[in-house]
């Protein structure tokens, strides 16, 4: 490319973790998704009596019958401190995903300044090539040989001479 190596490389790096935080921001997304499911389904254990006094396994067993529906303080109890895990969990969630909108927003921003910075070196190369090309058109004319009468104006020769490169200047 037309940038040095270790600037090259440093463009490299930052594409790189754009991509990087966007990955991370998918699978962020995807962790949500799965933490709000299980909170949904938490919360809908929560509000039956009947399931929670279910989920006593080992009465069932030891006993062979289920436990009575009002009987289920423990599960309760657990099942709620889940689902505060589980909001904790959601809210560092979206902590992480506003710090990591934040860094992509930046790096963003970094290749964004670098490609201005490419665009503006590219517009002064062709203000470059352009007055160039007035002076060597400029000179072609001049050192054509047919014959106008304009080549025998005395000091034309250095009036052009001194007028290309002041006409071709950016």
């Amino acid at each position: 490319g037309l940038l040095p190596p270790a600037a090259d490389a440093h463009a490299e790096a930052r594409e790189e973790a754009l991509y990087q935080l966007i990955t991370l921001g998918d699978a962020l997304s995807s962790l949500g998704v799965e933490v709000k499911r299980a909170e949904t389904t938490l919360e809908a254990l929560l509000r039956s009596d009947e399931d929670m006094a279910a989920l006593y396994l080992s009465h069932r067993k030891q006993r062979g019958e289920a436990r009575p529906e009002k009987e289920h303080v423990e599960v309760e109890l657990m099942l709620e401190a889940a689902a505060a895990q589980y909001a904790d969990l959601e809210d560092r969630i979206l902590g992480v995903r506003a710090s990591l909108a934040a860094h992509r927003s930046l790096e963003e921003l970094k290749l964004r300044n670098e490609r201005n910075r490419i665009m503006r070196l590219e517009v002064l190369l062709q203000m470059g090539s352009l007055s160039l090309a007035l002076a060597a058109v400029s000179g072609g004319f001049f050192g054509m040989n047919l014959h106008s009468g304009v080549e025998e104006v005395p000091h034309l020769l250095w009036l052009v001479a001194g007028g290309t490169p002041r006409a071709a200047a950016p």
